[in-house]
């Protein structure tokens, strides 16, 4: 074996079991579950079909795909290249609007027990500051 032939190095990972899985569904790439939405947007849209037996053809296939246009757009705005609880946080912050603030003047005073403290405390900084 000569000088220039090192072994390679090979680190063992296990990254098989951590995996989600992806499903690629019209260019999009879903990871996990997520092509499921999708299935689900299908079956809701053939139920509306069937439901709607005695309509028109036409209304019947427009009422079809809402189903899947919904879970489509649910997709790619709260689902696909988000991080995982980013749907939560996202209807959380619709209900309760936002709590946290990154400047602590207005966030201090509000929510921690000691902020009279506090506010004295800020009061000292802006008078030295």
């Amino acid at each position: 074996m000569s000088q220039d032939h090192r072994p390679v190095r090979v680190t063992p990972t296990h990254a098989g079991p951590d995996s989600k899985g992806i499903v690629s569904v019209f260019g999009w790439d879903l990871e996990g579950m997520v092509a499921f939405y999708l299935v689900g947007g299908a079956l809701g849209g053939m139920f509306v079909v069937f439901a709607l037996s005695g309509r028109p053809v036409f209304t019947r296939l427009v009422a079809g795909l809402v189903p899947v246009i919904a879970s489509a757009l649910w997709i790619k705005f709260f689902v696909h290249g988000r991080p995982p609880a980013y749907q939560s946080d996202v209807f959380d912050r619709w209900l309760h609007g936002t709590t946290f603030k990154l400047r602590p003047q207005t966030w201090c005073r509000k929510h921690h027990p000691r902020n009279a403290v506090l506010a004295k405390m800020m009061e000292k900084e802006q008078h030295y500051g």
